[in-house]
């Protein structure tokens, strides 16, 4: 059964298994979207995995319709915030601040979906494209045991003033954790995506990179990996 409805504050297209008593034990597919996206651009990914679980491609609340290929663009920040907040650079606090305000929306609209089909999930997978990436870093760093696994393309960490060296030392978790990025990605620089992936891994000891020569985008190479990965 397939649909597009609003979940909490966000809305969402879904795709859910016939369910029965036997079948709510359930793992399910949360699909994060990047910036100027939307549900049906992030949907591409739905393909990797089975028909037998729920998944859902939230939406962003922000309009940003700044791509010709994506008229109803939404973000989950847009370049207007970034810049009245006087944000340069990846590394800014104030980005931390911007994803984790989203992540606590997204994590609302995650219960009010599971909750409306009475869904018993046991496992979580989350997948994040770009901004959509970033924004999953930031709910893992705060709520590390939400989702079991973890997949983020082509993204950064949002991390707040001093807090890399306390992840470093802090406790770890045994969550799947899967990073693509590409060394010629023009929108996320390959040196900020590899400062994140040191916290993530330093977090979650089983995060798993795969770097290729790609831009803003996954490769044909990345997706076999992702999908050895998954299997």
């Amino acid at each position: 059964m397939e649909g597009y409805q609003k979940f909490g504050a966000l809305s969402a297209r879904y795709d859910l298994p016939n369910l029965t008593e036997a079948s709510q034990n359930l793992r399910a597919l949360y699909l994060i979207h990047g910036r100027a996206g939307n549900a049906n651009v992030i949907w591409f990914f739905r393909s990797l995995f089975g028909k037998e679980m729920p998944v859902v491609a939230f939406e962003a609340p922000k309009d940003e319709p700044i791509l010709p290929a994506s008229p109803s663009g939404k973000s989950w920040w847009t370049a207007s915030e970034v810049n009245e907040l006087g944000i340069r650079e990846l590394k800014d606090p104030k980005l931390a601040e911007l994803a984790q305000s989203s992540a606590s929306v997204l994590r609302g609209a995650i219960d009010k979906f599971e909750n409306s089909f009475n869904l018993s999930i046991t496992l979580r997978i989350g997948l994040g494209f770009s901004q959509g990436a970033a924004l999953l870093a930031r709910f893992a760093l705060d709520e590390p045991t939400f989702f079991d696994k973890l997949i983020l393309i082509c993204g950064f960490v949002p991390l707040f003033e001093g807090e890399k060296s306390d992840l470093i030392k802090s406790e770890k978790f045994n969550q799947k954790v899967f990073i693509y990025n590409g060394k010629r990605d023009q929108i996320i620089p390959f040196a900020d995506a590899m400062d994140g992936f040191e916290v993530l891994r330093a977090k979650f000891p089983n995060a798993y990179l795969i770097v290729d020569e790609g831009a803003h985008k996954i490769t044909s190479n990345g997706l076999a990996e992702l999908k050895k990965w998954l299997s």
